[in-house]
């Protein structure tokens, strides 16, 4: 990854001086003290000062071109036409291809932020070359903030596109409506998009993953980490607890099966039933899956759209 930063160049920006000195001297820097309140220093205390809000990423952060070459073409028009859009989404898969493109770029976001820990933190960091400097640098003042802006960026556009009605149906995607049903908190239906990319995308293909991927829970995702939970989560920004939370047994979605719980909280993930994945991606299900979540709250999903009929195998 570090080696695609070195050749990456975007428009407008300047080309990085070379500070391996000052990484590697902030890397090695203790951590400041923490300032005292004004009761203990004795000063007078002033007026408190409410928090500030996150800065908005520079606007070179924003430029598509700075993260273009961590999505497949496929993804890429979502940097560019849909970003742009405040109203619904057109269709089902163009709300399924940012969610996929906003995690794509977060585990761009992970692996490359892990390489470049490694790189600085390492004993060989102080003294390479200067062409592996320049990786670093490149990375560390364009790559990373854009990657970060962007992950949010994508965030708050599902957040705010999500709920709004498809011109097909006059109802939200499915994926929102799922979520709605089962009463899922908002890191709950990051981890669900995350569990259902997992599965049904590439999005994860940088991390690396076990050669089989099953349905059945757990499954062993992660050949060469102990800790897959922790790992994901970090991907998505998620608690821990979160992913905890989502597959307690008592919940609505584990008990009827939508949610395959893992054995292990750290060994394993949770998987996804193959009838709510394939009403996820809005494919066509047999009159047996129907049958399967005839007494599930995911078949309101496909009761309320319009033109839908029940088999009467299912009937």
């Amino acid at each position: 990854v570090l080696a695609h930063c070195s050749r990456i160049t975007t428009s407008g920006l300047r080309p990085p001086p070379t500070r391996v000195r000052r990484l590697t001297k902030l890397a090695c820097m203790p951590p400041k003290r923490a300032a005292t309140s004004p009761a203990a220093s004795g000063k007078r205390s002033k007026a408190a000062v409410p928090a500030a809000e996150p800065a908005e990423p520079a606007e070179e952060a924003l430029d598509p071109e700075t993260v273009r070459a961590f999505l497949p073409v496929a993804l890429s028009s979502v940097l560019t036409e849909q970003i742009e859009e405040t109203g619904p989404f057109s269709s089902e898969g163009a709300m399924l291809a940012m969610l996929e493109a906003r995690v794509t770029l977060a585990v761009a976001l992970f692996k490359l932020s892990s390489e470049c820990s490694q790189r600085v933190l390492s004993h060989s960091s102080r003294d390479f070359g200067e062409g592996q400097a320049s990786a670093v640098e490149r990375a560390y003042d364009h790559a990373l903030p854009a990657l970060r802006a962007w992950v949010l960026r994508l965030g708050r556009a599902l957040a705010a596109r999500s709920p709004l009605p498809l011109a097909s149906t006059g109802l939200p995607p499915r994926f929102h409506r799922l979520c709605e049903v089962y009463d899922l908190s908002a890191d709950e239906r990051t981890l669900l998009g995350g569990l259902l990319l997992l599965r049904t995308s590439h999005a994860f293909a940088h991390v690396k993953l076990g050669s089989h991927v099953s349905y059945g829970g757990g499954g062993g995702l992660y050949a060469s980490s102990s800790k897959p939970a922790v790992t994901l989560c970090s991907i998505l920004g998620c608690p821990l607890s979160s992913l905890a939370t989502l597959q307690r047994p008592e919940r609505r979605h584990v008990k009827q099966g939508v949610v395959l719980q893992g054995q292990q909280l750290l060994a394993e993930v949770p998987a996804l039933q193959p009838e709510a994945v394939l009403l996820l991606l809005g494919l066509p299900l047999s009159e047996s899956q129907l049958f399967n979540i005839e007494k599930a709250d995911a078949m309101k999903v496909l009761v309320e759209e319009p033109g839908f009929e029940r088999p009467a195998a299912a009937a």
